[in-house]
């Protein structure tokens, strides 16, 4: 939901102030994607120079911190470049094309993030119903 928030207020409260808007070129992406680069590269250098056991305080807040960036600029870059699939084609068949291709994509992750519920939901009362058996053939035993 995030993610769609930031796509729909990036012409707005991101390109506006910054000149970038409306998009007239694809190189518009390019200090995005360069952006996105450095915030990739950044939390690879945490995960590099920070150790695990000893800075655990530190490297949690950089990592989390890193991939909130990450995914603003993702989001932004992602952004930017359904803009420009639309305005380059300039047609509408082509945005509802585009727009079939984002539901079909949000209804996979809603399938996909729901039947991975499932999966836990399942494995948990497997487990449960193992521990449950176990305690009770371990009490009949005495």
């Amino acid at each position: 939901m995030i993610y769609g928030a930031v796509q729909s207020f990036t012409p707005n409260i991101i390109l506006k102030p910054l000149k970038q808007f409306p998009v007239k070129k694809g190189t518009i992406l390019v200090p995005w994607t360069f952006l996105l680069g450095l915030v990739s590269i950044g939390i690879a250098l945490s995960f590099t120079f920070l150790n695990s056991k000893t800075q655990l305080n530190i490297l949690e807040p950089t990592i989390i911190t890193g991939l909130f960036l990450f995914a603003i600029v993702f989001a932004v870059n992602s952004s930017i470049h359904s803009y420009l699939i639309v305005a380059y084609c300039g047609r509408d068949k082509v945005a509802i094309e585009v727009g079939f291709y984002y539901m079909g994509k949000s209804e996979l992750f809603f399938a996909s993030f729901f039947s991975f519920v499932w999966l836990l939901a399942l494995k948990s009362l497997i487990f449960k119903l193992g521990n449950l058996f176990f305690h009770i053939y371990i009490f009949n035993l005495k």
